[in-house]
């Protein structure tokens, strides 16, 4: 498990699925019109397991962009319950591991520099089949027809027409209900039905597959959340001050962070941030990526998550408005965990990635101002060091270290850090 994966991408015309199901007319002509052409299909990237046939991570797409192929190579190596959950899925989709090799067509979207730098640091070993002949990639390719033959041929025209039906929907608005329900329905195909069709010589589905082959040969760990920041974060750049760091309106901050400004001053650094979770980020220190807490209750929670929170207590207490973390920040965002959960559980078209000019632009759009009174020694002391693309996992050598940051040389009351490869 985990030896191989290979990725590919799957154009799906969404005019045809609308044809076949009855539905088309029900469009409004201006969608019409943009669905007959280039844009009016989906892409559907994926990452298949080549030992056991089983999807380990896909997503749909407007377009096949690095961006949405970059996220299937993250998913490959996370937990994807939720997903199972969004869907209506009766077996959980829990299964994930590390990537020992990958492998993938050579077109623009797995070629861009922003996907090959995140699959070799990711995987170790990465390999580009020629191009123009699906042959080399024998298993998605099958893959592909007998999702086509099993899915689209018999399940979606059905869920198509019990939509058309009701009639208390817009146009438009049943247009998107169409989508909504494809993408459900796709995700169900997928867990519950192909993942425990019985195939190939051993008379196996790719789930029993895999979780034989699981516990007979331990895979790969997959990464820890230190370093899916550094394979998949974000780089921006951020000027030390008494506070720390100060990203998006939330305060990180540890002993380790408050050493080195004493030592350096108020510079500029390096900061690795997880769209996906916010609960930590990772600063350049000199020629080490240090892992600066956050506030626990953002451990797992999105941007788009938190944006959404604080447009909401914006509504609530006002523009420009000074909330107490611990009293008002803090106690909604335990409030809202079901909605975190949810917008996590929903599966959206991967278009765009996040970037540090739209980091900036949320910031200077930012309508509250949390206020930190935690004092710097309330913040975990021990060092947690990120590992990754340096290739070093950095650690004290004793515990007194956890007290005391350390230095590239020991001095006198100061321990010295070790390294090993990772």
């Amino acid at each position: 498990v985990g030896e191989r994966v290979e990725f590919d991408c799957w154009n799906i015309p969404l005019h045809i699925l609308f044809r076949r199901a009855g539905v088309w007319d029900e469009i409004p002509a201006e969608l019409q019109e943009g669905l007959t052409r280039e844009e009016g299909r989906i892409s559907l990237a994926v990452g298949i397991d080549c030992a056991t046939g089983f999807f380990v991570g896909f997503r749909p797409g407007l377009t096949e962009s690095s961006a949405l192929v970059r996220s299937v190579l993250r998913d490959s190596v996370s937990d994807k319950s939720a997903l199972a959950i969004w869907a209506g899925c009766s077996t959980p989709y829990i299964e994930h591991s590390g990537i020992e090799e990958g492998c993938s067509d050579g077109g623009p979207a797995y070629y861009h520099s922003l996907y090959w730098s995140t699959a070799v640091s990711l995987c170790g070993r990465y390999q580009f089949a020629a191009g123009g002949k699906p042959w080399l990639r024998g298993l998605v390719e099958s893959t592909f027809s007998t999702i086509h033959k099993g899915f689209i041929s018999k399940f979606c025209a059905r869920a198509f027409e019990n939509i058309a039906a009701k009639g208390d929907y817009k146009p438009m608005e049943r247009a998107n209900l169409l989508l909504t329900e494809f993408l459900k329905l796709l995700v169900l195909y997928i867990v519950d039905v192909y993942h425990n069709l019985p195939n190939g010589k051993d008379k196996r589905s790719p789930r029993q597959r895999y979780a034989a082959l699981s516990a007979k040969y331990e895979p790969k760990r997959p990464p820890t959340a230190d370093q899916l920041r550094m394979y998949f974060g974000t780089t921006v750049t951020r000027k030390l001050g008494p506070e720390g760091i100060r990203f998006l309106g939330i305060q990180y901050h540890s002993n380790w962070l408050a050493h080195y400004r004493s030592r350096r001053g108020d510079e500029q650094v390096m900061v690795k941030v997880d769209e996906l979770d916010l609960g930590a980020v990772s600063a350049l220190l000199g020629d080490m990526w240090v892992r600066i807490p956050g506030p626990a209750e953002l451990s797992g929670v999105p941007v788009e998550t938190w944006k959404a929170m604080t447009e909401e207590l914006a509504r609530r207490y006002g523009d420009e408005a000074e909330l107490d973390f611990a009293t008002y920040v803090g106690p909604a965002l335990l409030r809202l965990d079901a909605a975190i959960k949810a917008a996590e559980n929903k599966m959206g078209l991967v278009n765009t990635i996040a970037t540090e000019e739209y980091f900036q632009r949320f910031e200077e759009q930012l309508r509250i101002h949390p206020v930190y009174d935690k004092p710097v020694e309330q913040y975990s002391a021990a060092p947690s060091l990120s590992s990754g693309t340096l290739g070093k996992l950095y650690g004290p050598s004793n515990p007194v270290a956890s007290q005391s940051p350390a230095a590239d040389k020991a001095e006198p009351g100061r321990p010295r850090l070790t390294s090993k490869d990772y």
